[in-house]
């Protein structure tokens, strides 16, 4: 992209700063900021002093109920925002957890013979096949208890009933 003829003094200035902490290598960077400390604050007055063994302790008192102080580099959070996005994220994750249960479903009738495969068009019965699925379905639901949407509890509910009695009915069958 070619950049337009504008004159060096009307161009507008533009300042980068690097403020990452470490290199290309992942060593910290020697004129790094540091990320603990405000510019507007003061050092201490003390140096802290070293613990036996050559290590620094420091004990920090904070009052309850004090703000975190902001740190250079980095926004402030608004709770109700994080509250937003997490609801959204629990609604992609309800979804794909309906997919999930779909694609078990699916499987569990193509292994049961209650429809017949997609690329060849046959009937095949594979009871195993479908009792894994059933499994598979019956674990899904026993870890995420008390976690799920009331939808999509209802539809688990249902696959596990129709594939159930599917496979028992399948069985009973087999048997005779």
């Amino acid at each position: 992209m070619r950049e337009p003829d504008i004159p060096e003094d009307e161009r507008p200035k533009i300042k980068v700063t690097d403020r990452r902490l470490f290199d290309s290598d992942g060593n910290l960077r020697d004129d790094a900021p540091s990320p603990l400390l405000d510019e507007s604050e003061t050092a201490p007055t003390s140096s802290p002093k070293p613990a036996p063994g050559g290590q620094l302790n420091e004990s920090v008192t904070v009052p309850p109920g004090t703000p975190p102080a902001p740190v250079e580099g980095v926004e402030a959070v608004d709770e109700d925002e994080v509250i937003q996005k997490s609801a959204r994220r629990l609604n992609l994750a309800d979804e794909a957890l309906l997919k999930f249960i779909e694609e078990q479903y699916v499987g569990g009738l193509l292994a049961l013979g209650a429809m017949p495969e997609p690329q060849s068009g046959q009937m095949v019965e594979d009871l195993d096949l479908a009792r894994l699925r059933v499994e598979v379905l019956t674990l899904l639901q026993e870890s995420t208890e008390g976690e799920r949407t009331d939808d999509t509890t209802k539809a688990l509910e249902d696959v596990l009933y129709q594939l159930r009695m599917a496979y028992l009915q399948k069985r009973k069958v087999a048997k005779l």
